[in-house]
Formats: structure tokens, sequence, C-alpha cells
């Protein structure tokens, strides 16, 4: 009882910190999504490499989904493959961007994807995972597609770099989420965590919403 007790708590100082930093930072991310380098094209490895570990930090739209992921994989025992379908289908995503392949809307497409997806994690829906993994693969080309942005006409250093940083960040903080929500074996899903989830559903829902409006 005790460790349900420190583990809720947890979870709860976790929502509120979520909810806190989201809203005092969701119009500059917003409007940095695009320019972690200042606008400037990166040259070297260490400007790729540093703007693809920012992308999908300072963009909070990216940042949401890939939470929402990784509590949505943890909460509902999915495993790591539709997070690391969706990173994996990023980077295709990205170079579909870098080759000049016109994805029209695409932006429309990551705003649907993240009231989609947030309207998934409220209720709570578990389909089966090769739905699961094909979906988010589909979400995960047009916000690759999106993150493609801030590296089209890069030289082929910065763009490897800028395609490292980017997976090795969004796998990273999918997979801390997950381990935070994901059941310990044999347990019960706790209030807490179903909490979690829906709290970054409804987060990742209001996001979308805001970007169509």
């Amino acid at each position: 009882m005790n460790n349900y007790h420190r583990t809720s708590s947890s979870i709860l100082r976790l929502t509120r910190t979520v909810a806190i930093v989201g809203s005092t930072c969701f119009i500059p991310a917003l409007a940095l999504a695009h320019h972690s380098m200042g606008g400037k094209l990166p040259a070297t490895f260490l400007d790729g490499f540093l703007s693809g570990v920012a992308h999908p930090v300072i963009g909070l739209d990216h940042l949401a989904m890939t939470l929402l992921i990784g509590a949505y994989c943890g909460t509902t025992r999915q495993g790591l493959k539709p997070l690391l379908a969706f990173v994996a289908a990023g980077l295709l995503g990205c170079l579909l961007h870098v080759a000049r392949w016109d994805l029209p809307r695409a932006e429309t497409g990551v705003a649907a994807s993240l009231i989609i997806a947030g309207l998934v994690a409220c209720a709570a829906l578990t389909p089966r995972s090769a739905l699961v993994v094909s979906v988010l693969g589909a979400a995960g080309v047009l916000h690759g597609y999106a993150y493609g942005e801030s590296i089209v006409g890069a030289e082929a250093t910065p763009l490897v770099a800028y395609l490292l940083g980017l997976s090795t960040v969004q796998a990273a903080l999918g997979t801390a989420m997950w381990r935070i929500a994901r059941p310990v074996s044999g347990e019960a899903l706790q209030p807490g965590r179903l909490m979690l989830l829906r709290l970054l559903g409804v987060a990742s829902a209001v996001i979308g919403a805001a970007a169509l409006a």
C-alpha cells in the first residue's frame, strides 16, 4: 500500500509539472518549433545533432505526441514497438521533406494526429498492436515531414547528425514515459497511471485543436 501511495504521489507531481510547464511554454514553443538554431541551417555535425535534439523538445506539439505515445504504450502494456514505429517513420518523413517530396497539408495532419491520439488516450482504448503500430507509423511520417523543414538544404554531415539527434531524443523521452506509466509485471493498473495518460491525452488534443484554429 505504501508503494502504491508513493507511486501515485510521484505521478501526481509529474502531471502537475507537465501541466505547469506546458501552460507557460505553449505559445513560445509553437512559435519556435522550426527554429531551434535561430532559423539558420545547421552547418556542422554538432549543429545538426543539437538541432535534432532540440526540435522535438521546443516544438510542444511534437513533445506532447512523443510523451503521449510513451505513456500509452506503458499504460496499455503495448510494449515499445508503437513508439519505435513512430520514431522510425519520423525519419522517413524527414527524408521525404529533405528530398523535396510534396506532402500536402502535413501540418494539418500533425494537428489531427494529436487530436485523434489524445481522444484515444482519454478513452483508454486498446486496439490490436498491429493497428497501433500502423497508425502511429503514419503519424510519424507526418511529424517527421514537419521536422524536415529545418534541415532542408543541409549538407550530408549535419543531416545525418540531425537524424541521429532527432531519433535519440524521441526514443529517450518516449521510453522514459513508458517506464513511468507501465504497471509492474502482474500489477493491476493504478488510477494514477490512468490519470497521467488521460491528462497527456487532453493536453495533446488541446494542442492539436489550437494548431488547427
